[in-house]
C-alpha cells in the first residue's frame, strides 16, 4: 500500500467474497434450519479484512469494498454444489437479505 500511496494512488477495491467459492461460510443443506444459509465469513476472513483495513487507513488510501465479483455465478472449475448454493443464495430474496445483514 506504501508503495501505491506513493505513486499517487487514493483507492482501492477489495473484492470480499469474489465469487463464492471460499467465502461465506454456508450451513448444510441436511440443515434443519434454513439449509444452505450464509452463516458468515470465518474468523479468518474477518481478521485478514481488519488488517487491510488498518494498513489502507495508515497510507492515506480509501477501500471500496464489493461483496461480490460481477461474474459470481460464471461457470469454473468449482464443484457443482458451490454452483448450486450461490444460485439458492442469489434467487430467495431472505437468503439475499440475510447475507447483507451478517454482523
Amino acid at each position: 500500500m506504501k508503495e501505491l500511496g506513493n505513486a499517487g494512488a487514493n483507492a482501492v477495491r477489495v473484492w470480499l467474497h469474489i465469487d463464492g467459492s471460499r467465502t461465506p461460510n454456508f450451513s448444510p443443506y441436511d440443515s434443519s434450519e434454513q439449509p444452505g444459509r450464509a452463516t458468515g465469513m470465518g474468523v479468518d476472513a474477518v481478521a485478514d479484512l481488519k488488517w487491510l483495513l488498518r494498513l489502507c487507513h495508515s497510507e492515506g488510501i480509501k477501500v471500496m469494498l464489493s461483496l461480490w465479483s460481477h461474474d459470481i455465478l460464471a461457470v469454473r472449475r468449482w464443484v457443482q454444489a458451490v454452483m448450486n448454493r450461490l444460485v439458492v443464495m442469489m434467487s430467495k430474496e431472505k437468503m439475499g437479505a440475510a447475507l447483507l445483514s451478517l454482523r
